[in-house]
């Protein structure tokens, strides 16, 4: 499950390969990002992949707001080995001029989680919450994160395009 995982990853990043060749834009023209995210908490460790659209931005002010939407894949362990697979969306605000923001996030889990690889299923939903530091850097157009929520404590990367 995690080969595979991790498969996904490196074919989901590369697919946006063709974007690096497009140097004409300004930084404020990137409107998207998608990043990985690996995700930490005493008993699950997951793998976020998120999408996010800019849906409005104030650069007077350093305020911006994006849609959040991302894929869950995680390995939860107390006892028996449980895996959960689910989907994530709300809102993403950033606050901050230049590279450096601080973000926080708040919307909804919708998880599954079954006991090992033919288990009984259960649905989850709970809040997704979470804050933390942005670094943003205009002419690479990387993204790097870090942040606490109620998934856990996460370290992401990514491209805006």
């Amino acid at each position: 499950m995690l080969q595979k995982s991790l498969l996904f990853l490196i074919v989901w990043i590369s697919s946006f390969n063709h974007i690096w060749g497009q140097t004409t834009q300004q930084a404020e023209d990137w409107n998207h990002s998608a990043y990985a995210e690996l995700v930490s908490s005493f008993f699950t460790n997951s793998l976020v992949l998120n999408y996010e659209p800019r849906l409005y931005h104030d650069s007077g002010s350093g305020f911006q707001l994006n849609g959040r939407a991302g894929l869950v894949v995680g390995l939860q362990y107390g006892g028996d080995y449980n895996i959960v697979r689910g989907g994530t969306g709300g809102l993403t605000m950033l606050l901050g001029k230049g590279e450096n923001h601080f973000s926080a996030s708040s919307g909804w889990v919708f998880a599954w989680e079954s006991v090992g690889l033919e288990g009984d299923v259960r649905s989850l939903s709970f809040p997704l919450l979470e804050v933390g530091w942005r670094h943003e850097h205009p002419e690479k157009r990387t993204l790097t994160k870090v942040s606490v929520g109620t998934l856990g404590l996460s370290i992401g990367l990514g491209i805006k395009f």
